[in-house]
C-alpha cells in the first residue's frame, strides 16, 4: 500500500469527532487531557500508535515489578508439626519351602528421628493356618521374634497361608500364596575394576546368573544375595525385581549381571531367586520408591502397601526360593 493511498483513506466518524482533519490541535472535552498532533498524512493513526507503545511499555514495567516482587520477598520459617506418637504394631512374616524355620518377627513403629532397633513386641499368640490345614502356633524363641521349625509348618508351592495375630488384645490377620519358582543357574563370574557396595571403586567378581521362566503370565520375583552369611541391605541390589510381563517363558540370562557386591576370591556367596505373589511384588515396589529412587518427582517416604488387616503395617509373605552358593575361586 503506497503513501498516496494512505492520504486518501478516510478516517471514521468516531475518530473524526476526536482528532479533526481541520487542526493540529483535537477537540480536548472535559477531563480529557491536551494533545498536540503536528500535521501528517498520518495524523489519525498517531495517537492509536502511541497509546499501543504506551500500553507495551506499561506491561513491560509491571513485569519488571512483578518478578522484582517475587525476587526480593522475604522468607518465613515453618516448622511443619510431625507426631511424636506411632506404636504402631509392625509385622514381618516369612513362610518359605527352603526347609529352614518359618518366622514372624513383631514390632512397634517409631517416630523418624529415633534411631536404634524398634521395640520388640513381646507375650504375642502368633498362628499361621496352611490352607486346608490346622493352625500352628510359633512360640516366641527372643523378644519380637516368633518361629516354628519347617518340618511343623512346611511351605509348599501354590499352597496358601493365613495369618493370625494377638498383640494387646488387638488381631490382626493376613494371607499370601507361596508361588512356584524356577531352578537359579550360575554362569560365570565377570571381572569388574569399578563397582561394588556405596560406589566404591573395587576390584573383583561379580556374578552372572540365569533362570527359566514359567508360561503364563503373573510370576514376579526377587534376588537376593549374601556374602560370607551376611546379606545385602541397603541399596539398589536390595530391590532387584522381576516380572514377567515381558519375559513369559523365556530363559533370562545374561542381562541379570548386577553389582550388588563386588566378591573376592575365597569369599562365600549365596543368591537366592524368590518367588513373589502380586501383593508383595507390589510391597518391594513401593519400598525401593520411598528409600532409594532417584527421581526428583517422587514424593516422601510413606508406608508401603501392605496386607496386614486390622491397623498393623509390614507384610507377611510366602516364597518359593531357588538359590546357589559356593566360593568364589
Amino acid at each position: 500500500m503506497g503513501l498516496q493511498h494512505l492520504q486518501r483513506v478516510q478516517p471514521p466518524e468516531r475518530l473524526l469527532r476526536q482528532f479533526p482533519p481541520e487542526g493540529g490541535r483535537p477537540r480536548r472535552d472535559r477531563g480529557q487531557a491536551r494533545l498536540s498532533l503536528p500535521d501528517s498524512p498520518f495524523r489519525h493513526l498517531q495517537r492509536p500508535l502511541l497509546m499501543s507503545t504506551y500500553l507495551n511499555r506499561l506491561q513491560q514495567m509491571l513485569l519488571v515489578a512483578v518478578c522484582f516482587c517475587f525476587l526480593t520477598s522475604c522468607e518465613v520459617p515453618y516448622d511443619i508439626p510431625v507426631g511424636r506418637s506411632s506404636n504402631t504394631l509392625v509385622v514381618e512374616g516369612l513362610i518359605t519351602n527352603t526347609g529352614l524355620a518359618q518366622t514372624v518377627r513383631l514390632t512397634r513403629s517409631t517416630t523418624y528421628n529415633v534411631t536404634g532397633a524398634p521395640p520388640a513386641v513381646t507375650g504375642a499368640v502368633v498362628t499361621v493356618t496352611p490352607e486346608g490345614g490346622v493352625a500352628v502356633t510359633l512360640p516366641e524363641v527372643s523378644p519380637g521374634l516368633y518361629s516354628v521349625p519347617a518340618a511343623s509348618l512346611p511351605g509348599v508351592e501354590g499352597r496358601a497361608y493365613a495369618l493370625r495375630v494377638v498383640a494387646n488384645g488387638q488381631v490382626h490377620t493376613a494371607t499370601d500364596t507361596l508361588r512356584r519358582v524356577p531352578e537359579l543357574e550360575f554362569i560365570r563370574w565377570i571381572y569388574t575394576v569399578d563397582g561394588g557396595r556405596d560406589d566404591e571403586e573395587l576390584t573383583g567378581f561379580i556374578p552372572a546368573v540365569r533362570f527359566r521362566d514359567f508360561q503364563g503370565v503373573g510370576d514376579h520375583y526377587k534376588l537376593r544375595f549374601y556374602r560370607n552369611g551376611l546379606v545385602y541391605r541397603d541399596g539398589p541390589g536390595d530391590f532387584y525385581f522381576i516380572n514377567d510381563r515381558f519375559i513369559d517363558g523365556n530363559l533370562v540370562q545374561e542381562d541379570l549381571e548386577f553389582e550388588a557386591w563386588i566378591y573376592q576370591p575365597g569369599d562365600n556367596y549365596t543368591i537366592e531367586l524368590q518367588s513373589l505373589s502380586l501383593p508383595a511384588y507390589n510391597w518391594y515396589v513401593d519400598i525401593a520408591q520411598s528409600v532409594v529412587s532417584n527421581n526428583p518427582f517422587v514424593g516422601p517416604p510413606y508406608n508401603a502397601r501392605g496386607n496386614i488387616r486390622g491397623g498393623a503395617l509390614g507384610f507377611f509373605r510366602c516364597s518359593g526360593i531357588s538359590r546357589v552358593s559356593g566360593i568364589v575361586p
